[in-house]
């Protein structure tokens, strides 16, 4: 069997940084899969693709407007009246005023995917198949782009910036454990959804020892064509 799918994964809060969220993980692969009766064995290639935002702090002084006062210009006396006449300017004061503020950085990455799993049919019928996979997958990171925000404020000046300097490692080793529903739509075709829990036995960040190892659950939909 050959054939493609794409799978989402959902990974819980306590495998990041403060401050750092995991926008999404999705990946699409090509698989081959060897079926002996009730035993398969299954590998392919595959990239996937995942986003961090990773918020930072910032401070900054803006010059603004703080008081006004009335500035005597001149003053004239009309000595037939008696009567006496103030010309003024209103003033205006401004000082610069220190605000707090944040912003994040986004964070895309792509890795090449390998798998390698063994499944076992635990339920057949003409139609339909249930079967249960476990296996591993070996993920590699190929590109790496950042994307800074613009900081601007009108007649303001940055005094401080923070950072969010988030590193994830290169190489991520996922232990999943899946569920594989097949559909056999004719001889030559199946379609397939595996739902799935996924262990990695690498933390995705590097130097953070008080995260916990990352934990996912997922989905993947995909076809199999018989050869």
């Amino acid at each position: 069997f050959i054939g493609p799918g794409a799978e989402y994964q959902y990974f819980f809060n306590s495998s990041f940084p403060e401050n750092t969220t995991m926008i999404y993980w999705i990946s699409g692969d090509l698989r081959f899969k060897y079926k002996r009766e009730s035993l398969s064995f299954e590998t392919g290639i595959g990239i996937s693709y995942s986003e961090d935002k990773a918020n930072f702090s910032y401070d900054y002084l803006t010059n603004e407007l703080v008081d006004t006062y009335e500035y005597v210009d001149s003053v004239h006396y009309d000595p037939i009246t008696g009567t006496t006449e103030y010309f003024t300017t209103t003033v205006e004061v401004f000082d610069s005023i220190p605000h707090s503020s944040s912003s994040s950085v986004e964070k895309q990455y792509a890795y090449l995917q390998i798998p390698l799993f063994i499944g076992y049919d635990i339920y057949k019928t003409r139609n339909f198949c249930v079967n249960i996979l476990a296996g591993v997958v070996f993920n590699t990171e190929i590109t790496k782009k950042d994307y800074l925000p613009t900081i601007y404020h009108d007649d303001s000046r940055i005094t401080y910036l923070g950072t969010n300097n988030i590193e994830r490692n290169k190489q991520i080793i996922n232990i999943s454990g899946r569920i594989g529903f097949n559909w056999h739509i004719s001889n030559k075709i199946n379609l397939m959804a595996e739902p799935s829990f996924n262990y990695y036995s690498h933390k995705l960040y590097k130097n953070y020892d008080e995260l916990k190892k990352p934990m996912s659950i997922g989905i993947r939909f995909g076809l199999y064509f018989k050869l």
